[in-house]
């Protein structure tokens, strides 16, 4: 599993498992900076969460796919509930 990729396809369950992660590490950074308020670590937390924009986006493509659609379809708002209930064309 190329987690970082952009091709392929993946199902729903994957791409909820991939969102959870994302949460997870996400509220991690967030709860071990929340006293520090400076300037310098805020662009370190945006910095931590690099990694976190990439794979949103990347497992957001590949659900894209599966769905049979542009991976330039998760910019629409709201598009992300209908990667989540939809059932794919390619993956159970």
């Amino acid at each position: 599993m190329k987690i970082f990729s952009f091709n392929g396809r993946i199902g729903i369950s994957e791409y909820v498992v991939s969102l959870i992660i994302c949460l997870l590490f996400v509220s991690l950074i967030n709860f071990l900076m929340i006293h520090n308020l400076s300037r310098q670590d805020q662009l370190l937390k945006e910095l931590l969460k690099t990694p976190y924009y990439y794979l949103i986006i990347a497992q957001g493509s590949k659900r894209c796919q599966d769905l049979g659609t542009n991976g330039w379809y998760q910019l629409i708002p709201l598009y992300i509930y209908f990667m989540l209930f939809k059932k794919g064309r390619y993956t159970n």
